[in-house]
């Protein structure tokens, strides 16, 4: 994996699991209402118009890294190893994590069975696991497009316009097995797939002018949060947030990978997100009486939640 996509992917968690703990302190709301905070809400905002779009454009130019070094070959294979990679921990943290802190927190009205059938099994209310349910399906459909793309910059084009078609109706679809956010997020893989391939000409072009593109994707954010949530102006935010955080990956590769932190987080990204949610709920749960300051509650909940769920990760790992 090149040096930017793991910083990317630290990046994202990190964020994602701010984003999930700030969100308790919006207009969105999380599992248990506390007060708005107007600077924590504009905040959230910020990271969750790129964050989730990041997470699938890392994913796709991760594997597109891997298809160039000639590995995913065999389709069967490939479905079986992605398998056992997503859904059995999808399956498996759903049903014996999601599902009892949902019903022992109350925060849910069906019973467990109900709640295994419809929210994990159907996908309708599986919390943050519906990324990796999403991931899944979108790995494999790219997977069985791979001959397709490979013919020619007209069929990539072409594959371009049908993803974009379909991220825009996709939010008119059934959220039934993930239906919508699989279409969705085809087209924010696939930007990483194609993204990989050309990696080298982008910097070249950006070379000296990172400050620049930094600043002007901030920008455009800035101008999305301020204009309302259209759904172009929403593709245009995300896919700067993506250039943001890759030109930060550019300027900080090198001696962050010397950084115990950050490799301890980096080897444990998939674990962190699979945990962490459950582990902000708890907190928010029992202590949200002993939260007075929303910035201090927010910095340590971060903390904690990012700290244990790689520490339980390593311990799973031990454990094998």
């Amino acid at each position: 994996m090149k040096n930017e996509y793991s910083i990317m992917k630290v990046t994202v968690s990190v964020l994602v699991v701010a984003g999930h703990v700030i969100i308790f302190y919006t207009d969105t709301g999380g599992v248990v209402p506390m007060q708005t905070d107007l600077l924590l809400d504009y905040i959230m905002r910020f990271i969750y118009s790129f964050h989730m779009p990041l997470f699938m454009f890392v994913s796709g130019a991760v594997y597109h890294k891997g298809i160039s070094r000639g590995k995913y070959q065999d389709i069967p294979a490939f479905a079986g190893k992605k398998f056992k990679r997503l859904m059995i921990p999808y399956l498996t943290w759903g049903i014996l994590y999601v599902t009892p802190v949902m019903e022992l927190l109350g925060l849910t009205d069906q019973s467990p069975m109900e709640y295994i059938t419809e929210g994990i099994l159907l996908c309708r209310n599986s919390r943050h696991l519906w990324f990796i349910w999403t991931l899944f399906f979108v790995s494999l459909g790219i997977r069985f497009l791979k001959p397709v793309i490979e013919r020619g910059s007209v069929y990539r084009l072409l594959i371009l316009v049908i993803f974009l078609i379909l991220w825009y109706i996709s939010w008119n679809l059934t959220d039934l097995f993930a239906f919508n956010s699989i279409l969705r997020y085809l087209l924010w893989y696939y930007l990483g797939y194609l993204f990989d391939g050309r990696q080298k000409q982008l910097n070249r072009i950006m070379n000296g002018k990172t400050g620049a593109v930094i600043t002007a994707a901030v920008l455009i954010i800035i101008v999305y949060l301020q204009t309302g949530n259209n759904l172009w102006t929403g593709l245009i935010a995300a896919g700067a947030g993506i250039l943001l955080c890759y030109c930060l990956a550019v300027l900080l590769k090198g001696d962050i990978f010397e950084n115990r932190i950050y490799r301890f987080l980096e080897r444990n990204c998939f674990g962190i997100y699979l945990a962490h949610p459950m582990i902000i709920y708890v907190c928010f749960y029992y202590f949200r009486n002993l939260m007075k300051n929303p910035y201090i509650t927010s910095i340590i909940v971060t903390l904690l939640a990012l700290c244990i769920s790689a520490a339980l990760t390593e311990a799973l790992r031990k454990l094998k």
